[in-house]
């Protein structure tokens, strides 16, 4: 018996270390119990990486990467492993009654001196039900590495992780636009859960070169129909603003937004699901100057986005994942526009207020947008419009109407799905030793960008009041972690615009981005 004792815990150990889920369930029955129940450890390890992933809140307003959801991808992970200990233990009795029970041994041997201790194993406070089913002494805390580095223990979860993008831009066809290398966003963060229903995130960032904090807030998860926000996030305003920088299918947003939504500023949100998915809301109230910056009056910006899915029960699956949102905002104009500029996605100015014009009226701003995503393919379109009241200028008063217009599409060529604000995943990784060369995909961008002719004709504004643009894109995906980009833009002004002293009326530009994420 003492020999047999040494022996199983010998060879319990050894399995520790190297039995793998590929073990099929036909050599499992010929298995003893304990061996199993290790299998299934060892499986249930395995699917904790999944589990990082899926703990991303589903997209909602104002999402940027991602602090995990306790909901029903948990609820789920519960009831496979209750259905996979079930499963084991029938298995178990199908053994015994088809085998004999081994007879009892009459020697009496010590263990060999040299029979290494089995290790104690950790187990991830997922698998909490077999714990208890085990009477085991649940772990406090527990690290692992999946989607950034995680400290999960029995209420509270923390994620660090970082982005990179580093660009490469170069202005074609003589343009006096400079070539130039810089590192557009280069971000760490830290996410997770407090006592299982309070989130929060920290962001600094370095984008540009400028240093700032670019999130900070915390917010109740206890209803998913109801969850309030504060801090400095993302504004609920645009499909394609609170979509995350890191999984835009073109290096910059289109014009329009990139110009007139400030996506993330100070203030307190309500979000939600509804209907059984069928709507998104967001609506909050803001500082209404953007980063880092507090509000020099009482005035407050108002922000609402509602998104609606109408089919998403539907039977027609290609069908399912189409979406069609509607945002506004009004903010009253604190600053002076002297001096401000419009930017193409090259930083190019073409649209400076002149000095000395002075806002005094509010800023109003609606969208109107579509997403739809069949397979590898995706379809989005917007339509905006944003309007600055009474503007002075001296003795002169007008109001601005800017209006924008976008339209894009994308498919993988390696026939990938492509997912809704989330990393597309390659079916085979980057690496050419084993035939393995990521996904591919390419893009296509149409917009344009029109602003009242009487700020020009009065001197609000100096530049060109109209920007016609296309973007072609390529987008290479070495694994869900990592990607290349390759954009050519060209973006035609209806008037002359001045580039490094010289007047140009379009320009074309050629832009490289190895972007990291983790």
């Amino acid at each position: 018996a003492g020999q047999r004792q040494g022996r199983r815990e010998h060879a319990e150990h050894r399995l520790e270390k190297n039995v793998t889920w590929k073990v099929g369930i036909d050599n499992m029955r010929r298995l003893p119990r304990f061996r199993r129940i290790l299998i299934a450890a060892a499986f249930l390890t395995v699917s904790l990486f999944g589990y990082a992933q899926d703990q991303a809140p589903n997209v909602t307003p104002a999402d940027a990467p991602d602090v995990i959801t306790p909901g029903d991808e948990v609820k789920e992970l519960k009831k496979q492993i209750k259905a996979l200990t079930e499963r084991l233990d029938k298995l178990e009795r199908q053994q015994q009654e088809a085998s004999p029970s081994p007879q009892p041994s009459t020697e009496t041997v010590k263990p060999p001196p040299s029979a290494s201790p089995p290790v104690e194993k950790k187990h991830h406070p997922l698998l909490e039900s077999i714990i208890k089913e085990k009477k085991m002494k649940p772990p406090e805390l527990e690290n692992i590495y999946d989607e950034g580095f995680w400290f999960i223990g029995p209420d509270d979860k923390v994620r660090f992780g970082a982005i990179g993008q580093i660009d490469g831009r170069f202005f074609l066809g003589g343009s006096p636009g400079d070539d130039t290398f810089q590192v557009r966003r280069a971000r760490l963060y830290a996410t997770g859960m407090l006592e299982e229903k309070w989130g929060y995130m920290i962001m600094p960032r370095w984008d540009r070169g400028n240093a700032g904090l670019h999130l900070a807030w915390v917010e109740s998860q206890h209803l998913p129909w109801f969850r309030l926000r504060v801090g400095q996030f993302k504004e609920p305003y645009s499909l394609e603003g609170v979509n995350s920088d890191l999984y835009l299918d073109f290096n910059e947003r289109s014009i329009w937004v990139s110009n007139l939504v400030q996506l993330e500023d100070i203030g307190a949100m309500a979000y939600g699901k509804l209907l059984d998915e069928h709507i998104e809301y967001g609506a909050g109230v803001f500082n209404g100057r953007g980063r880092d910056r507090d509000d020099t009056n009482d005035e407050k910006e108002a922000v609402a986005q509602l998104t609606l899915v109408p089919f998403r029960t539907c039977s027609i699956e290609e069908l399912r994942n189409f979406y069609i949102s509607f945002s506004g905002a009004v903010s009253k104009l604190e600053n002076d526009l002297g001096g401000s500029s419009f930017t193409t996605a090259a930083q190019t100015r073409f649209l400076t207020f002149a000095g000395g014009v002075v806002p005094q009226g509010d800023k109003e701003r609606t969208s109107a947008e579509i997403e739809w995503f069949v397979g590898p393919a995706s379809v989005r379109g917007g339509v905006h419009h944003a309007k600055l009241n009474d503007l002075r200028l001296g003795t002169l008063k007008t109001d601005a109407n800017m209006d924008g217009w976008v339209i894009s599409t994308s498919y993988l060529l390696t026939g990938e799905n492509k997912p809704r604000n989330k990393p597309v995943i390659p079916a085979a990784n980057f690496d050419p030793g084993k035939d393995g060369w990521g996904a591919f995909e390419l893009a296509g961008r149409y917009e344009a960008f029109s602003a009242d002719e009487e700020l020009l004709s009065q001197g609000f504004i100096t530049g060109t009041p109209r920007v016609d643009s296309f973007t072609f894109g390529l987008n290479w995906y070495f694994n869900r972690h990592m990607r290349f980009m390759l954009d050519f833009q060209n973006s035609s002004f209806r008037d002359p615009v001045t580039l490094n002293g010289e007047s140009i009326i379009d320009e074309s530009t050629l832009t490289g981005r190895m972007q990291f994420e983790f």
